[in-house]
């Protein structure tokens, strides 16, 4: 069962600051998964000085590939949408988003605050477009957060509401070590003297 009626503190208090990439990556596979019931549960990092994207965290018992490129339809609609990415079958147009042959139905979305991808055919780091600025305090954990069921039609709109929610959520939420010390300074400075 997908739950649908998730407060903004239950997934903050899900994605609160890790010390690395690594653990902040497997926090978020972990919410994914225990908030959609996922069969497989992938966070793919991106990196803007390759071509693809290297697998970070993984939750679930079946095999996920450790790299998706950049020049996949997957890769490019999720950053062109700037929303969810919703496969309920095989037969989609996107096969790199059921991550292995036992899944049926998938669902991705592009998190963090990094937009400046680049455009499919053009190097990365080659882009002209400017990346908008990094909040003081956070360290961009950007990639790509996929789900995955073993049977079809397991997502639903609401899967695409919660994903997209996430999405935002994730836009503004700490993420590692330089947030948690700002977060435990702001709580200390308004307390009593």
């Amino acid at each position: 069962m997908i739950h649908t009626n998730i407060s903004l503190d239950q997934l903050l208090e899900n994605i609160s600051p890790a010390e690395s990439p690594g653990e902040w990556a497997q926090a978020v596979c972990r919410m994914a998964s225990q908030l959609t019931g996922s069969s497989l549960t992938a966070f793919y990092s991106i990196r803007p000085d390759t071509q693809e994207l290297s697998i970070q965290a993984k939750i679930g018992h079946t095999e996920a590939p450790k790299h998706i490129s950049k020049h996949t339809d997957l890769f490019q609609a999720a950053a062109g949408c700037e929303g969810a990415v919703l496969q309920n079958s095989a037969s989609g147009p996107f096969p790199e988003l059921l991550l292995n042959d036992d899944m049926q139905s998938g669902i991705a979305v592009l998190l963090g605050p990094g937009r400046n991808l680049p455009a499919r055919g053009k190097p990365a780091g080659k882009s002209t477009t400017k990346s908008p600025a990094k909040p003081a305090g956070k360290t961009s954990f950007t990639g790509l957060l996929i789900a995955n069921y073993s049977a079809p039609y397991h997502y639903t709109g609401s899967t695409i509401a919660l994903f997209e929610q996430v999405r935002t959520l994730f836009s503004f939420a700490p993420q590692g070590k330089a947030s948690l010390a700002a977060k435990k300074g702001s709580q200390g400075s308004g307390g009593k003297k």
